[in-house]
């Protein structure tokens, strides 16, 4: 079980193609069905990386984001059943 409390608004809600999108009233966001996911890659920068390693979008909770350096070094530990993919360009939808 992996418990992750870094929530960082990331995706670009602008940019990205979003089969849904909803934005309540009182601020909280959905995102279900990316056909293409963009980063906000401006928004990613102005967070210091010891905050940025581990999170998740509070409007998608279907993944975790893994900064590169913690990708890199779980991959050299031969994990079973785990896939770490790029999240710029990202599907529900891929083939």
């Amino acid at each position: 079980m992996l418990q992750v409390a870094a929530r960082l608004k990331v995706i670009d809600r602008q940019n990205s193609d979003l089969k849904l999108y909803r934005q309540d009233d009182d601020g909280d966001e959905v995102i279900r069905g990316i056909r293409h996911m963009c980063i906000d890659n401006a928004t990613l920068a102005a967070i210091a990386l010891e905050k940025r390693l581990i999170f998740f979008d509070p409007a998608w909770y279907k993944h975790v984001f893994f900064h590169q350096s913690v990708v890199e070094k779980l991959a050299k530990a031969d994990l079973l059943g785990v896939e770490f993919i790029a999240a710029e360009g990202y599907s529900d939808f891929a083939n």
